[in-house]
């Protein structure tokens, strides 16, 4: 499709050549997003204090001005060109920093694309009233939606919030979604808000057994689409009353287990005692089993119906019995103190919000911080029973997570804290902590746990990332920062970014933004045809057809294909 569309702001020099972006910060985040503008053949200048020495090396490489300092000093931001910037992308691991460079941004070039990272995503809503900033985004929000999909099995490319519903963007094969090959469910795909992007094909391109192609769209309607992507069935009345039975038949056992120690201590002596004494009676005073065994009752319970008694037993039964009715009644005291408190300690947990471990079929997320706490919230919305795992009880999220989801405080490198999580009948472990060696070791440890739970690894680094994944035999190693930086360099290129993904060597930008500018008075059929620009949803579109030319004031949003060069990325 054709490559470059929307309205530009600042994109040329006074002497005509592009305008550079300047990006603040050269971390994880930073070098991707060079990287990315770089194989747009967008100019480049990076800002930065200190950073790796072959990521400065590779930078100059790719022909990007490099100013080595603060860019909170304003001397400095003069020097790589803020004068003749075309934007500003402020990607440090810093809050504080972002904001500052931001403020200092605007006061210097009033009117400036300000594009931010801000870990706070409360703050971010605040400053986006206070500041005219193009757009502000969080690494971990944009990265959590794809880790999520990888344990399900999915490969999601990103994702995003419209209209309050679910935006996925998803590689598929004809294979697994079959009514895709039908010209019939093609030409529908448009009254669904369905963007089918072939690689390499134009416009409307037909799609060939084994062929894949890109899909955007509202979750829902990609999964009635695609097999792979539709929710399971919902069992039959039988098996749902045979799981039923099953479950309440497997309640005693699953209460014992979890039951004190002390608890079960007591529940082992008593019945040990009743066994033993039962036919300790049925020999001694010569009663049946049933009988024998309901005078122990009414002795151990001190209920004493006086219909048997030990009046006429042997001095030896007599001896007997005194010690079963000391021992016995004490351990039924015993017993009634422990269930006692066990019940109000049960209850008080679920008050503070303790959740029980789901018995399978649940997602263990390992590192409750920034990233780990979205990828919770996204699981749950989709439907999914979550364990977290945390070894700082004092954690900023772990708090809150124990309120709606079962949270244990642990290393989970340990194979002690992944089986009290129910890793054995897990569907995955996501390993989101602030650490690549300690994610590795979550990873190789569910791996050495012999079950078939899927293994999802955060790495930093998006090439040891990929090393990771076919050296060390991983399910699946993602780069949080390799994710989100499509959005932060389309957000520096267009206005009203929501999401932004790279494919098949192109860059995909989903815009949300008015048709006015150039886009208005052009129907989508031309802008399709002409600009490589799908419209995916109108609103405010008048009656009578989709292909009604467009309107200044109507609500777009609409899939804008660019393509890269050669560069890896």
């Amino acid at each position: 499709m054709a490559a470059e569309s929307g309205q530009r702001m600042s994109d040329r020099a006074a002497d005509g050549t592009p305008a550079p972006t300047l990006v603040c910060g050269l971390g994880h985040l930073g070098f991707r997003v060079v990287q990315l503008l770089r194989a747009l053949g967008e100019p480049v200048t990076v800002v930065t204090q200190a950073s790796r020495n072959d990521w400065l090396h590779t930078v100059r490489e790719l022909g990007c001005g490099v100013v080595e300092g603060d860019a909170r000093d304003v001397q400095v931001l003069r020097a790589a060109g803020l004068a003749g910037a075309r934007a500003l992308v402020a990607t440090t691991d810093h809050d504080v920093i972002n904001i500052e460079i931001a403020l200092d941004a605007q006061e210097e070039r009033p009117g400036l694309a300000v594009v931010l990272r801000l870990f706070d995503q409360s703050l971010a809503r605040e400053l986006k009233t206070a500041l005219d900033l193009r757009a502000i985004f969080a690494v971990s929000a944009l990265a959590a939606p794809a880790f999520a999909a990888a344990a399900l099995g999915e490969w999601t490319l990103g994702a995003f919030r419209h209209q309050g519903e679910p935006w996925i963007a998803v590689r598929v094969a004809v294979d697994s979604a079959p009514m895709l090959a039908q010209a019939s469910v093609r030409e529908s795909l448009a009254a669904r808000h369905l963007a089918l992007v072939v690689p390499g094909g134009a416009p409307g391109a037909g799609l060939v057994a084994g062929a894949r192609a890109t899909l955007v769209g509202p979750r829902a309607a990609i999964s009635a689409l695609s097999t792979g992507f539709a929710p399971p069935p919902r069992p039959s009345r039988l098996r749902r009353f045979l799981r039923l039975a099953a479950d309440t038949l497997r309640f005693p056992y699953t209460a014992f287990h979890h039951a004190p120690l002390r608890f079960r201590a007591g529940v082992i002596g008593l019945g040990t005692l009743i066994l033993l004494s039962t036919f300790v009676f049925w020999y001694g005073l010569s009663l049946s089993l049933v009988d024998a065994f309901y005078f122990l009752i009414t002795t151990v319970t001190t209920t004493g119906y006086g219909d048997i008694n030990l009046r006429d037993a042997s001095v030896a039964l007599k001896l007997y019995g005194c010690w079963v009715m000391l021992l016995g009644s004490a351990a039924v005291a015993m017993i009634y103190a422990l269930l006692t408190e066990y019940l109000v300690s049960e209850r008080m947990g679920e008050m503070l919000g303790r959740r029980r471990v789901p018995k399978g079929g649940h997602v263990i997320v390992a590192g409750l911080g920034n990233l780990g706490f979205r990828i919770v919230e996204e699981l749950e919305r989709g439907g999914l029973a979550v364990v977290g795992i945390d070894r700082d009880p004092d954690g900023e999220f772990v708090a809150g997570l124990r309120r709606k989801t079962a949270v244990i405080i642990g290393d989970a490198r340990s194979a002690e804290t992944l089986s009290h999580a129910g890793a054995g009948t897990a569907r995955a472990v996501i390993a989101a902590t602030g650490d690549d060696a300690v994610n590795l070791g979550i990873g190789l440890g569910t791996k050495r746990l012999g079950t078939e739970v899927r293994s999802v690894v955060r790495l930093f680094d998006a090439e040891f990332a990929r090393k990771a994944r076919s050296g060390l035999k991983l399910n699946v190693a993602l780069s949080a920062s390799r994710i989100a930086a499509p959005t932060f360099a389309a957000a520096a290129l267009y206005r009203g970014v929501r999401c932004a993904f790279v494919d098949e060597q192109r860059l995909f930008v989903l815009l949300e933004r008015e048709a006015g500018g150039e886009w208005s008075g052009l129907t989508p059929s031309e802008l399709a045809r002409d600009r490589g620009i799908q419209v995916l949803f109108r609103r405010g579109a008048p009656a009578g057809g989709e292909d009604l030319p467009l309107a200044a004031e109507e609500k777009l949003l609409a899939l804008v294909e660019r393509s890269l060069d050669r560069t890896p990325v």
